[in-house]
């Protein structure tokens, strides 16, 4: 591993994750925007490891099974000592968070997880089910312990700025890979390549409270050249069935999301344009969660990214706008009771949001306007007003 994937690695086994309130790298795959205040402060603490990742060491005696598959009890795992780096970060970790944004971490639980090279996983329990990690200094948390897979890209460079990242035809050419899989609902994890090559990485298996899988998984040469990059990452049960999967610059496809249970797919809501309907649909996936997209024209866009259980409703705003047979139409995740269209001549329109979702034909005043979210007592979120044109998306 050369010195510049050293940071990245750490930042990419747990980064701040999504479901604890940064949404930005999920809605940029998923071709939408983020609308929310910007991250505070409290999620922003890094620290910095010269450690090189060479491989994975576990530190627990294996004493537990689940699908068949050695995993490590968290119960004997040894324990960080109280005036340790690693419980005091945890301890402050919540300071100054929102309403809401709180991870509930317990750091006098934080225990030894594994080794990677030089750097030590820390894992600490929440009290909502879930779980945050240290890897020598960074971090990140899935509060509810709900999120079934976690993927995080390295991107092989030719120097040290994003600009000299590599790809072919516009695929990225990716010279790691690490995270966490969901144990609640996976038992294994697949690599899969434009050539049809797969490998399963190496997965340290974590008893409850955790239920999860850590990762970190260099890329071999000959998947980093054209026609046998990366084409996705999946999620396995039990029987080998997908859980859930992930992959770079997905937006538009043929079909609905890769996690929907489609047989169980539901039409919400329907708008007639020049071209014909665009269909707001949402389903059931295998990790207790919904995915939502749109139908036009033989083709499904996210409406939002697929949410694992306890985290469809949460306080959250991520919208896009398409143009569909000539008619723009905004929807995306809304977690709260409305939002409101401010117009340059002083007027508004409020739209109300519905299951977590808000979807609406903009008019003309609309689109030359902003959006912002309304709480329940109709009341604009502070921070949360953006320009329409800047969710503007191509059709």
């Amino acid at each position: 591993m050369n010195a510049r994937s050293v940071s990245d690695a750490l930042d990419r086994l747990a980064p701040p994750q999504p479901f604890a309130g940064d949404w930005a790298d999920v809605l940029t795959r998923a071709g939408l925007d983020a609308v929310a205040p910007s991250p505070p402060a409290w999620r922003n603490r890094r620290w910095v490891l010269a450690a090189a990742i060479v491989g994975v060491i576990v530190v627990a005696v294996t004493a537990a099974f689940t699908f068949g598959l050695p995993i490590l009890d968290f119960g004997k795992a040894q324990k960080a000592p109280p005036e340790s780096r690693v419980v005091k970060n945890f301890a402050v970790l919540d300071q100054g968070a929102p309403p809401g944004m709180a991870t509930d971490v317990i750091p006098n639980e934080t225990r030894k997880v594994a080794t990677f090279g030089n750097a030590t996983l820390w894992v600490a329990p929440t009290k909502q089910g879930g779980f945050c990690t240290d890897l020598g200094g960074e971090g990140g948390c899935d509060r509810l312990g709900t999120a079934p897979l976690n993927v995080s890209w390295a991107i092989e460079r030719s120097g040290l700025s994003p600009e000299s990242e590599r790809s072919f035809s516009g695929v990225p050419v990716v010279d790691q890979v690490s995270g966490y899989v969901n144990a609640r609902w996976a038992s294994a994890l697949e690599i899969r390549f434009q050539d049809g090559d797969a490998i399963r990485p190496q997965v340290v298996w974590v008893s409850k409270p955790i239920e999860a899988g850590f990762f970190l998984q260099s890329i071999p040469a000959a998947h980093r050249r054209a026609g046998h990059l990366i084409s996705e990452i999946v999620a396995l049960d039990a029987n080998g069935t997908v859980v859930t999967s992930d992959s770079l610059g997905r937006n538009r496809s043929a079909s609905p999301p890769a996690d929907a249970i489609v047989d169980q797919a539901k039409q919400l809501a329907a708008i007639e344009t020049a071209s014909g309907q665009v269909v707001l649909r949402t389903a059931p996936t295998r990790y207790e969660g919904r995915c939502a997209w749109l139908e036009f024209a033989g083709e499904a866009i996210p409406a939002t990214p697929c949410l694992s259980k306890g985290y469809v409703n949460q306080a959250a705003l991520a919208l896009a706008v398409h143009t569909f047979g000539g008619r723009s139409i905004l929807f995306g995740e809304c977690g709260y009771n409305a939002v409101e269209f401010v117009h340059e001549d002083g007027g508004s329109r409020t739209v109300g949001c519905s299951d977590g979702i808000v979807f609406t034909q903009l008019t003309p005043a609309d689109e030359t306007g902003q959006v912002r979210a309304l709480d329940h007592e109709g009341r604009p979120l502070p921070g949360s007003t953006i320009p329409i044109k800047r969710l503007s998306q191509s059709p």
